[in-house]
């Protein structure tokens, strides 16, 4: 799950009874960006009496279920989405960039943001799980 703020904001919550620290990834274009990772993340990000006037989840992020069946514009069922394969070792975004110019075939000069390096990745169905 995505989250923006039109500020760069960084801050604290309680996560499982752990302090865990919450810092938006600054956009190009103004604003900050956080990801989620686990369950419990969001389920403190959407109790915090910050959500919804300091930071909301982005457009196109549904709460749903992993049982939610995804639908088309015309309401017929949609593919099953395929597998996302998670690439170890890529550490900045500027090694992303690399890895889909060189190994998906994707113009790296297209590549200027953290979230267009997200969405081509997904749309490759690729994650880069060790960049923070």
């Amino acid at each position: 799950m995505r989250y923006i703020s039109d500020l760069n904001i960084s801050f604290s919550l309680l996560v499982n009874g752990v302090d865990k620290r919450f810092s938006f990834t600054p956009c190009a274009r103004g604003g900050s960006m956080y990801i989620a990772k686990s369950k419990a993340e969001i389920k403190a990000l959407e109790a915090s009496d910050m959500y919804g006037r300091i930071y909301r989840r982005m457009e196109g992020q549904t709460e749903g279920t992993d049982v939610d069946v995804p639908k088309t514009r015309e309401g017929r069922t949609a593919k099953a989405p395929a597998k996302v394969q998670d690439v170890k070792g890529i550490n900045t975004w500027q090694e992303a960039v690399e890895y889909l110019a060189n190994k998906c075939g994707s113009k790296c000069e297209e590549l200027t943001t953290p979230e267009v390096i997200l969405a081509e990745a997904a749309r490759r169905g690729i994650r880069f799980p060790d960049i923070h």
